[in-house]
Parts: structure tokens; sequence; C-alpha cells
């Protein structure tokens, strides 16, 4: 989706977002339509330009056409490569100070699959490999740079 020069990437899903005010339980997850209107309406943190979803191809093409039916549009995301990346490294190549830690967790969209974190620039993805804890400070201490885009239509990441 872009609005403004801001575009959203779609992977395959819809999940709880980091981010709302206030933010949900960790435990919940965001309906269709409340991901559509808080990516419309701006109501997540976000210091990036692009917002991920990871989960079910089934929900993702709701989310899809319920973008598309705002006249959005919808670009996908290779999620192939890994490379294991430190977090603070990672913030600080692209722009992050340290006192920008938490606005930068806030941009997390996290998944039962996983979690991701798009750089500012919209040229680096990076994939948090735990959710074992859904509370941010956790997530970020353990991150793998797994692509850049765009590339190729997107791999259906399944359930456990």
């Amino acid at each position: 989706m872009t609005k403004g020069n801001r575009q959203i990437y779609l992977l395959d899903s819809c999940v709880w977002i980091e981010g709302f005010n206030p933010p949900p339980d960790p435990e919940s997850r965001s309906s269709c339509h409340e991901v559509v209107d808080a990516v419309i309406n701006r109501r997540i943190s976000v210091l990036l330009p692009t917002l991920v979803l990871l989960e079910c191809q089934k929900t993702t093409q709701k989310v899809v056409s319920l973008l598309n039916a705002r006249k959005t549009t919808i670009q996908p995301i290779d999620f192939n490569v890994g490379l294991a990346v430190d977090v603070a490294d990672f913030m600080e190549i692209h722009g992050f100070k340290k006192n920008d830690r938490m606005d930068c967790c806030h941009a997390l969209v996290a998944g039962r699959t996983g979690a991701v974190l798009v750089t500012d620039d919209a040229k680096i993805v990076a994939k948090l490999s735990s959710l074992d804890d859904a509370r941010i400070p956790k997530i970020v201490s353990s991150v793998e740079l797994v692509a850049s885009f765009p590339k190729a239509p997107p791999q259906l990441i399944p359930y456990p």
C-alpha cells in the first residue's frame, strides 16, 4: 500500500501489532478490519515506511482485499535470505539512536511464526527469531536479517 510515499508490504497474515494506543494484550490478535484501520489511520507508532504482516494466507487475502477496496497497492517481499545481525548494530547502521530503541521496537509486527522489523529506508527486513515472550524488549534481543526487497512473491509461512 502507498500512502504518501510510505509503502506497506504484506506477507501472509494478520496479527497482533505492537504500537496501538493503548497497546493490545500480547495474547490478542487484531482483526483484519483493525489492521486496515490502523494502517489507513496511522494508529501504529511507525518510524518505518513498511508494515509486514505474518501468519496465515487466508487472513492476508482478506486484509489485501480490504486494502484494495480502499484503492491501495500491495507489494510482496521475498523472505529467503538468512544472515545473523546484532540488533544494536542493525539499529546504528540504519540511523537509530540508543534512545530510539523502544520507538524502533514499536514498529515491529509480531505473529505466531515470527516477527519482522523494517528499516526506515525500506531496504532491509529483519526477522526476529524468538517470540517465546511477546514483550518487545525480549524479542529484540535476537534478530536475523532475512531479506532485502522488492523481490519475488513471498513464501507462505505455515503455522507450527
